[in-house]
């Protein structure tokens, strides 16, 4: 169980992440697959991207390495590509990207 600074530091560390990746758009490589993509009545996805979006960046002096697949994105402070995450490769946290607008379909 993390301690209440631990957790101010995930948070802080995945706030810095997500401005410096523009939200995990920037990614340096990616597998190529197509798929259908599905809207609801408001324009809004309601399919994640199957491919898998590798990445990397410098925060603070220290490299983070990360993979996205769909709405999920697993972070590591070692090199890492998309094969890391097909292999679950434990990384330092996984960070939900599933829009709330899906999580409370979900839950109904």
């Amino acid at each position: 169980m993390e301690s209440k600074s631990q957790e101010f530091v995930r948070e802080q560390l995945i706030h810095a992440l997500m401005v410096a990746t523009a939200g995990f758009s920037r990614t340096t490589s990616t597998t190529l697959m197509s798929w259908p993509q599905s809207y609801d009545m408001q324009g809004r996805p309601t399919s994640a991207d199957p491919n898998y979006r590798s990445g990397q960046v410098n925060i603070a002096g220290v490299d983070y390495w990360y993979v996205v697949k769909g709405w999920q994105v697993r972070v590591w402070d070692t090199p890492a590509r998309y094969t890391d995450l097909m292999a679950d490769k434990p990384g330092l946290f996984d960070i939900d990207l599933t829009p709330d607008y899906l999580k409370a379909t979900d839950s109904e």
